[in-house]
């Protein structure tokens, strides 16, 4: 397997002292902890949201080098705070919204569509009210779009702590199915 991630000598402020760390490639991975130990703020470190110079490497580029273009093609982060802020009223429309974000053609992006509504399991609800769904979906929705930009690594810090085991369960399953990504979940 190959490195994608590594943390080397971590140390910020009362958190993390000395912390090393392999993450490898394609791999799903779980950071998990009572409330306040410092998950979310690892997965800002890891996605680049807070600087660290020297401590955490891509493919052995220091990530604080790269430049915000490769970080935004490279990663996905949705970091919940319990809020849903979608840009439109359907998901059909907030699937062309992300889509149009890419360099995907226009036969890739139809592809790309009909693939991850199947996948996820939103057919039915395409043009449904979006603010209506229930938690599950809107959760699903979240992890969809997080996807959309096939990021080679996807950063979900809380998405799952409310779902029941079974819910949590498939989303990690289509994430499998998706593959082609280093999936790294924060939960309590």
């Amino acid at each position: 397997m190959n490195e994608v991630l590594q943390v080397k000598n971590l140390n910020y402020k009362a958190l993390f002292k000395d912390l090393n760390l392999t993450i490898y490639e394609n791999t799903i991975n779980l950071i998990t902890g009572s409330n306040n130990c410092g998950k979310t703020t690892f997965i800002k470190i890891l996605s680049g949201l807070i600087d660290t110079e020297k401590s955490v490497f891509y493919q052995k580029k220091d990530i604080s080098k790269l430049k915000s273009k490769e970080l935004a093609t490279t990663f996905s982060q949705v970091i919940f705070t319990n809020n849903f802020n979608f840009h439109f009223l359907n998901l059909d429309q907030e699937i062309l919204f992300y889509l149009d974000k890419t360099d995907l053609s226009v036969s890739e992006k139809k592809m790309k569509y009909r693939h991850l509504v199947k996948l996820f399991d939103l057919e039915i609800f395409l043009y449904e009210d979006i603010n209506r769904l229930d938690y599950y979906t809107k959760i699903k929705i979240l992890v969809l779009l997080a996807t959309i930009s096939s990021p080679k690594i996807l950063f979900l810090d809380n998405v799952l702590d409310n779902l029941e085991e079974k819910e949590g369960l498939e989303i990690i399953n289509t994430l499998k199915k998706i593959g082609g990504m280093t999936v790294i979940i924060s939960s309590s």
